[in-house]
């Protein structure tokens, strides 16, 4: 089991006593940075390298295959898609982004309705059964992004906070009760 050093308790019991309602200050600044993408409902080549970065800088060889003018359709077409699976499935699209990444880039432009699918947040949500299958997190399908995006959005209604609050959440309460590797080589 991933994560071996978790007391016997309700995941609320969990979010209520590591809870922070602040954000991480670097997140911060690509949020706002940001701010014009979402309200132009695209982005540039540069903005989608700045969620590379946030996310997973590894892959920023990938993303920089994309031209500008690739990153702006593909990311139009996502964001005005009316439907969860089109829009993930749209992002996708584009080189070097993935599951995780594409979630990462509605989480920084929508915090209120998105959070970043991760290996992290996973597990812990398969460890008390709000997702199924998948018990790595890794290899993500859209129906699994669709799975979590309901555990998310459902805790976080529950708790009465934004979804990106919710998952920022469960992935500290992950970094304090998970032991061993995280991923292997």
């Amino acid at each position: 089991m991933p994560v071996e050093k978790m007391p016997a308790v309700r995941l609320a019991t969990l979010i209520k006593k590591h809870w922070s309602a602040e954000e991480w200050p670097q997140t911060i600044a690509v949020m706002s940075s940001l701010a014009p993408a979402a309200q132009r409902g695209w982005l540039k080549a540069a903005e989608l390298e700045k969620v590379c970065y946030w996310k997973s800088p590894r892959a920023i060889h990938h993303i920089r295959g994309n031209n500008t003018a690739s990153v702006k359709k593909i990311t139009a077409a996502a964001l005005a898609c009316t439907t969860e699976p089109e829009k993930i499935e749209t992002l996708i699209t584009l080189k070097g982004v993935s599951y995780p990444m594409a979630s990462a880039l509605l989480t920084l432009l929508y915090p209120d309705t998105y959070g970043v699918i991760d290996v992290r947040v996973w597990e812990l949500l398969h460890y008390f059964g709000l997702v199924k299958g998948n018990s790595k997190g890794a290899n993500f399908t859209t129906a699994q992004w669709l799975d979590f995006l309901l555990a998310l959005r459902q805790l976080a209604k529950r708790h009465q906070t934004t979804v990106r609050d919710m998952e920022r959440n469960l992935f500290v309460i992950h970094t304090l009760y998970r032991t061993g590797v995280l991923y292997k080589v």
